[in-house]
């Protein structure tokens, strides 16, 4: 028993800190950006664990996969 009151003062005060802190994880999350600002395109399908990929400065893609091979897609196209 003495264990839980000498523990009390604890407790209390991380309970009381955690609901402090609610509000705060509240506002953040109401400040999602708009999920439509971004138009989502598929530019190459069928590819085997895509792990990475990177734009040239021309527009090609290099795409890794994960077994290691690397491929370009043409981005017009859509060819590998």
């Amino acid at each position: 028993m003495t264990d839980l009151l000498r523990n009390l003062p604890k407790r209390w005060f991380l309970i009381c800190g955690c609901f402090l802190a609610l509000p705060t994880f509240v506002m953040c999350a109401a400040d999602l950006p708009d999920p439509d600002r971004f138009e989502r395109t598929t530019v190459a399908a069928n590819l085997v664990q895509p792990m990475e990929f990177d734009v040239a400065p021309d527009g090609t893609i290099f795409l890794i996969e994960l077994a290691g091979k690397l491929k370009t897609i043409d981005p017009d196209t859509g060819k590998l």
